[in-house]
């Protein structure tokens, strides 16, 4: 049964409160603003999941998924409830197994970036990428240049972009990091990438067709307080420029692009905890607005836009 809607983001799981892991799915018809729940609940809990979009289909991945761990879990919004959801690959490689790791697609194939080792509090390097039209197999990549894991990754300009994380849970070892880098497919290099304004971990990032935007996050994890500001680095800029910051402070918030605009959904926040809020910024305006919050406050969910 095919599902009639124009661009809807779906937003995976998360905590409602510490413990507390959830398996549902909410999703904003963009045109209409409104929120629903789907029937189509995940086959496990997660939090603090990684997600990307390949062909067509959204693909979660993290150890923060029940022991569904080491898995990739795909979500096809047209299918019927109880086809909705398939698992593509599982972890063949101790490796594969991480929390905390970012994911993005390039040229049709999924990159796994960074996150923690489960059995330590170490941030990690490493790097994986699978190819579905290559039999379908992982393949270890040149390591990043710095350990990393609540970071972000995206596409940028023909290549893959992280930026920011931390290396590690300790309190000297959980400072958000300015750096990013840049891996190129054509040539399996990393090369550093300019800093970003702001050291951050567990921030999102957004691509519009300017550049990327960063927003949210913490700074340290001794100082637990949300960050509200956001920036964005420009196709062709050496350096990222400040946008206006979001009207609510995030840590642990979902993002995704849907057109030309950036929607930012729950997380935490010091005065607030888990919330469900919503705004979405206008690059071309420079303007955050209030939109109509979830009908379940998250924190640790994944996002992504599907156009219909």
């Amino acid at each position: 049964m095919m599902r009639e809607r124009a661009c809807v983001i779906y937003v995976f799981g998360g905590a409602s409160r510490r413990g507390v892991w959830s398996d549902s799915v909410q999703c904003l018809d963009v045109s209409s603003g409104s929120w629903e729940t789907l029937p189509d609940k995940m086959p496990f809990r997660g939090v603090n999941i990684a997600s990307a979009k390949l062909r067509g289909r959204i693909c979660l991945f993290g150890l923060g998924m029940d022991d569904w761990g080491g898995q990739v879990v795909c979500f096809d919004p047209t299918l019927s409830p109880e086809s909705a959801w398939t698992i593509i690959t599982r972890a063949q490689q101790p490796h594969l197994l991480r929390r905390n790791p970012a994911a993005a697609v390039l040229r049709g194939k999924l990159y796994l970036c960074g996150g923690m080792d489960p059995n330590s509090i170490d941030s990690t390097r490493t790097v994986e990428c699978y190819d579905p039209r290559g039999f379908g197999r992982w393949h270890v990549l040149p390591s990043m240049h710095e350990p990393r894991a609540c970071l972000i990754c995206v596409p940028f300009g023909g290549k893959l972009l992280v930026a920011g994380g931390h290396a590690g849970e300790r309190a000297d070892l959980g400072i958000g990091k300015r750096s990013a880098e840049l891996y190129s497919p054509d040539t399996a290099v990393w090369e550093p990438a300019p800093p970003m304004l702001q050291g951050r971990f567990s921030h999102c990032a957004s691509i519009v067709r300017r550049g990327v935007c960063v927003c949210g996050g913490l700074e340290a994890m001794n100082g637990p307080t949300a960050l509200c500001s956001a920036e964005m680095l420009l196709h062709g800029s050496d350096t990222w420029a400040a946008l206006p910051p979001m009207q609510v402070p995030r840590t642990g918030h979902a993002a995704s692009t849907a057109g030309p605009r950036i929607y930012v959904c729950g997380g935490n926040s010091p005065d607030i905890g888990v919330h469900s809020s919503v705004e979405c910024f206008d690059p071309e305006k420079g303007v955050w607005e209030t939109l109509s919050p979830m009908l379940l406050p998250r924190t640790g969910a994944a996002a992504a836009a599907i156009a219909g």
